[in-house]
């Protein structure tokens, strides 16, 4: 396959045991080629230099250290190639091939990692089903890591690098997707992550739909209502949610903290005891039971009772408005 490198670049020549990675120049093509036979075979892996002319020569080096006829381990040049017998630990890192004065290829030689709980180092979330959403890697042992998205049983799109720093000894990505929020989803999405540690590579799948990994951001209580028995909270969806809410409902969960006592307890926003002293409110969507958003900040609660001078009314119809003070 003919693979444009976009990112800080790492491609990948599958093997049982081994990964080979030919490091590249940005915006350079590369025809990728699995090694036909697999590591402690007759025949090894053999590596290429793209020498500039047959009968170039060629000078291959080994983590830095250039390597000859007596070295220590199963490496033979074969022309202008390198071929590797009984490929082992101690094999494992980087061979670059020079000709001319000049690198002309790179492979980093890594041993596969141990299949381990994906969802432990790599957690996804979307915050509405609109075009993006975003991941983080939550493994600090790499220092390369990329992530790619697709289609199940589609084409893989092209590869994203975090989209920041390392921040808490985490990275953060954001990918972009082209499913429409309005209609059904009938494919799974399906992301692949591939990182690189101290001689070791990792790669995983991740099969998922968008609905799967939707929370949204925090809601927003915009007013609360004193009536007759109870109170009645208004909780509008947050900035970031999908329009319009008639289609995507969200539903609300408020939890309130009592005056006298200190309790926290839960409730819908329709109907709040009245001696409370601060609440909160997080949502989720309603048709697919999403996971719940953060809660809001707590709001402290102060009570102004507002009356229509012109207007005669009983105090049973009196209406107050409660007062939120961060």
């Amino acid at each position: 396959m003919l693979v444009n490198n976009d990112s800080l670049g790492f491609l990948l020549c599958s093997l049982q045991w081994f990964n080979i990675f030919p490091l590249i120049p940005q915006e350079i093509n590369l025809h990728i080629r699995a090694p036909a036979h697999q590591p402690g075979g007759s025949n090894g892996i053999t590596l290429s230099c793209d020498v500039a002319s047959e009968g170039d020569e060629v000078t291959w080096k080994f983590s830095g250290e250039e390597i000859d006829e007596d070295n220590p381990f199963e490496m033979k040049k074969i022309g202008p190639n390198l071929l590797l017998k009984d490929v082992g630990t101690p094999m494992l890192g980087e061979y670059t091939c020079w000709s001319r004065g000049k690198s002309m290829s790179t492979y980093l030689l890594l041993q596969a990692e141990e299949e381990e709980e994906f969802d432990y180092f790599l957690t996804c979330r979307a915050n509405s089903y609109n075009c993006t959403f975003s991941c983080t890697w939550n493994d600090t042992k790499y220092k390369l890591v990329r992530l790619g998205l697709g289609r199940e049983g589609g084409d893989l799109c092209s590869w994203v690098s975090s989209t920041s720093d390392k921040q808490d000894g985490k990275l953060h990505f954001e990918l972009h997707h082209s499913l429409s929020p309005y209609s059904e989803e009938s494919t799974m999405l399906e992301l692949t992550a591939e990182a690189i540690g101290n001689d070791t590579f990792l790669r995983r799948i991740k099969k998922f739909y968008l609905h799967d990994i939707i929370q949204p951001d925090s809601p927003q209580i915009v007013k609360c209502q004193e009536l007759e028995h109870y109170l009645s909270v208004t909780v509008r969806p947050p900035c970031s949610w999908s329009s319009p809410d008639s289609f995507f409902p969200l539903e609300h969960q408020v939890e309130y903290r009592l005056r006298d006592d200190g309790q926290v307890k839960c409730s819908k926003p329709s109907q709040l005891p009245k001696k409370i002293s601060s609440l909160r409110a997080r949502s989720r969507d309603l048709l697919v039971q999403s996971r719940w958003s953060k809660w809001s900040e707590w709001a402290n609660v102060k009570c102004c009772l507002k009356t229509n001078k012109n207007q005669q009314t009983s105090p049973k119809s009196q209406i107050k408005r409660i007062e939120f003070n961060n």
